[in-house]
């Protein structure tokens, strides 16, 4: 497994969709590495399938909220590595999540806040769920009873990333007076 620290060494995966389909993406792909299988031309599909950041659809969208802000959005994200099924919770955090998982949640969060598209500027400001998953699965009562995707892989799960929109129209109006 890598040992790396750092996110920016990466080449890391991105897609978006529902669940099930990023699933068969995954599965196309490793099947076929240089098969873009998302039938749109303008989401190209990195051939490298992991470390993985996953944009999982639906987006709810709340508008009138605030005027500076267009909308506020929620939304999930996965950010996934392939594990191997031996690892016990200690491997995993050892050779998945400190090396890997854990710098790209924190550059992903450092991005997303220093884009200019969103109210918060700040990563700590970003209001998520963050749920390690080892052993990415279905959850039930014993925890998760089923891999979600063929591969073996370890997640974190980012649940509700609340993003308020900046009104760009205001900004624009606002630096013409």
């Amino acid at each position: 497994m890598a040992t790396r620290t750092d996110a920016s060494s990466y080449d890391i995966n991105y897609i978006y969709g529902h669940l099930q389909e990023i699933r068969e993406i995954l599965i196309a792909m490793a099947l076929d590495p240089n098969r873009y299988p998302t039938g749109d031309p303008t989401q190209v599909v990195s051939p490298v399938r992991f470390p993985l950041i996953a944009l999982i659809l639906d987006i709810s969208e709340q508008k009138g909220r605030q005027r500076d802000v267009s909308s506020e959005i929620r939304c999930n994200i996965i950010i996934a590595q392939k594990t191997l099924p031996k690892y016990r919770a200690a491997d995993r955090m050892t050779n998945v999540f400190k090396p890997t998982l854990y710098p790209i949640y924190e550059e992903f969060l450092n991005a997303v806040s220093a884009s200019g598209y969103f109210k918060e500027r700040h990563a700590d400001l970003l209001e998520h769920t963050k749920i390690d998953r080892m052993y990415w699965g279905r959850e039930g009562l014993q925890g998760n009873e089923a891999n979600k995707a063929e591969d073996h892989i370890d997640a974190i799960e980012i649940q509700d990333l609340t993003l308020r929109v900046i009104n760009l129209q205001n900004c624009l109006n606002n630096g013409r007076n």
